[in-house]
């Protein structure tokens, strides 16, 4: 089962993906705006993200930013999932570093669930160092 980090600013629209997630055999979390994005996916590092770019706090570009500059969440995939259709909002995900940009109106949740099959691939934890250190290192 991978971990799904839903992010939106609208409370049920991110409560309805998330149970939509589960229902798909995920473990979906919700959270409504950019600091607290930021803040589980650095903490928990999910298997992937789904990002809505107007967010309050930090908007989604900015959080794709920082999790791009942060080695420990480099690797995390994020999807945009926005109401922003224009190819120049696309286009600056991309550039970001998202694996995907969805439209919302244009996607149902079929393509949706999908693209969370493709990239949500379950990851071990991240090591963490033992009370004593690593065995055989200084």
């Amino acid at each position: 089962m991978s971990t799904v980090l839903v992010v939106d600013d609208h409370p049920d629209q991110c409560s309805m993906l998330g149970r939509l997630l589960r229902h798909a055999g995920h473990d979906a979390t919700c959270v409504t705006d950019g600091p607290a994005a930021l803040d589980f996916t650095f903490a928990s590092r999910p298997d992937l993200v789904l990002l809505d770019v107007m967010l309050p706090g930090l908007s989604g570009y900015d959080v794709l930013a920082a999790l791009r500059a942060d080695a420990r969440t480099q690797g995390v995939p994020v999807v945009m999932y926005s109401a922003l259709s224009d190819p120049g909002a696309r286009q600056r995900a991309l550039d970001l570093g998202a694996q995907e940009y969805l439209v919302k109106a244009l996607t149902g949740f079929e393509q949706l669930a999908a693209t969370v099959e493709r990239l949500a691939t379950p990851h071990p934890p991240a090591p963490t160092r033992p009370p004593g250190g690593w065995v055989g290192r200084s």
